[in-house]
Formats: structure tokens, sequence, C-alpha cells
């Protein structure tokens, strides 16, 4: 296999979750797509079909959470992006989905070590703050989980 090329990408949290979500968005439109083309043929009872209709229904089910706090806005992230080996040849819908869910990680782990660093300052002005990153740590780790575990099978899979 070719040697992959990467691009740093930054952004404030909710901009990473926010173009993580419309990344994921497209390829659930994609997927549906490919099974609604071939519904009413002989193709629509394919296991790949099958596997694109669950792969769809999985990504339609995902809810972008609200980043909707200024001061979870103001951390900044840092993620690398796989990038198309050349101009022609477009990135797999798996390379996307990566993509998509390197941009989540990053955030995953900006929340982490703040929610981290205000709990060991012990601060109680914050706790309101811990709490809404604690449940945004957990809604991210749930729609992670569940994008890493969609196929994409055959062409541009």
């Amino acid at each position: 296999m070719a040697n992959r090329k990467y691009q740093e990408c930054k952004a404030s949290v909710g901009d990473a979750i926010s173009g993580a979500f419309g990344d994921l968005t497209t390829l659930a439109e994609e997927c549906r797509e490919v099974v609604d083309n071939v519904s009413g043929t002989p193709l629509e009872n394919t296991a790949r079909n099958q596997t694109m209709g669950e792969t769809a229904d999985t990504l339609e089910g995902l809810s972008e959470p609200d980043v909707d706090d200024d001061r979870l806005n103001a951390i900044m992230v840092t993620w690398m992006e796989i990038q198309p080996r050349n101009k022609r040849a477009p990135l797999s819908r798996s390379d996307r989905r990566d993509n998509a869910i390197a941009a989540l990680d990053a955030a995953l782990n900006a929340l982490i070590e703040k929610k981290d660093a205000l709990e060991e300052a012990d601060k109680t002005d914050d706790n309101e703050l811990v709490d809404v990153i604690d449940s945004l740590i957990n809604d991210l780790e749930q729609i992670k989980g569940e994008a890493e575990g969609v196929e994409f099978p055959g062409m541009r899979g």
C-alpha cells in the first residue's frame, strides 16, 4: 500500500465536532443513496446493500451534541487527517469516516484534559462546567464508538 498523506487540522472543540458531524452526515446520505438506487432491483437483497443500509441507519441515528459554552469553544484542538494520494483519487468512505473520528478524538481528548485540570484545581465555581464537560465526553464516546463500528463495503468503501 502506498504511503498516506496527512494534513494537520486545527479548530475549536465546537468546530471540530460540527465538522466531524458534517462529514458523518454526508457519508450517511451517500450510503442511503446507494441503498435507494438499488431498491426494486435484484441487487436490493445483496449483503453489500444490507450492510450499506445498516451503515446509513447508524450514521443517520447519530445526534450532534450542543457545544454552546464559550469556555469550551475557546479550547483549540489539533488532529491529522488523511489526504487523497492524488487529485483524481478521492478518499474512500472509510478514510473520510476515520477523518471525522480523528476530529472527534481530538475534541474528546481536549475535553478530558480540561475536566482533569478543573478537578485538580478543585474550583467549586466550575462544578457546572465539569458536569457539562462530563456529559459531552459521554456523548462523544458513544458517537465515536458507533461511527467506528460502521462498514463501507464495495467500491470506494
